[in-house]
């Protein structure tokens, strides 16, 4: 990728990244892509919920944790739907793990897997996403090919403490 090129993905990520801190200051995120609230239609302004689709058909229900992936997309914790959610350039938005208004802990693959308010993310050199799954006290691993895994920490167990895997301990990951 030539300079120019990365100057301008990383222009593109720059202002979906405002759109969605001010949009999550102000508390819901409405709309991605569209820095115009006009744009998208008065009826849409305010509107919280959970739709993957594309600009204003997206809904998010404060979204508090967001990763860039050099691949092109943003990941965004989904708090309040219990979902992560992915987020291309365009304005495209699909859900990669969680059911909305589902939380669980629940170790499995894209609908099936479930989150408590997870709330931050981060993204390692292969793509693999770190989940802050703040409710549960736990982190957890998403792989989109073998789905949701917990890494450390034990579900509804919380204290502070160094240990590998179950062993770990926290109180509300964030």
């Amino acid at each position: 990728m030539q300079v120019q090129q990365l100057a301008q993905l990383l222009g593109k990520a720059l202002r979906v990244l405002q759109i969605l801190h001010a949009q999550r200051t102000a508390g819901d995120l409405v709309f991605i892509g569209r820095t115009d609230a006009a744009a998208c239609g008065p009826d849409l302004a305010g509107a919280s919920g959970s739709g993957d689709g594309v600009g204003s058909l997206a809904r998010f229900s404060f979204p508090s944790g967001i990763a860039y992936n050099p691949a092109g997309f943003l990941v965004v914790a989904d708090t309040f739907n219990h979902t992560i959610r992915k987020v291309l350039l365009n304005g495209t938005v699909s859900t990669l793990a969680g059911a909305a208004g589902s939380q669980g802990s629940t170790n499995n693959t894209g609908v099936l897997a479930k989150f408590a308010y997870p709330y931050a993310v981060a993204l390692d050199a292969n793509g693999i996403i770190y989940v802050a799954d703040s409710a549960n006290h736990v982190i957890r691993r998403v792989d989109t090919s073998n789905g949701v895994t917990t890494l450390a920490g034990s579900a509804g167990v919380t204290g502070s403490a160094d240990g590998t895997g179950s062993a770990a301990r926290f109180y509300q990951p964030s």
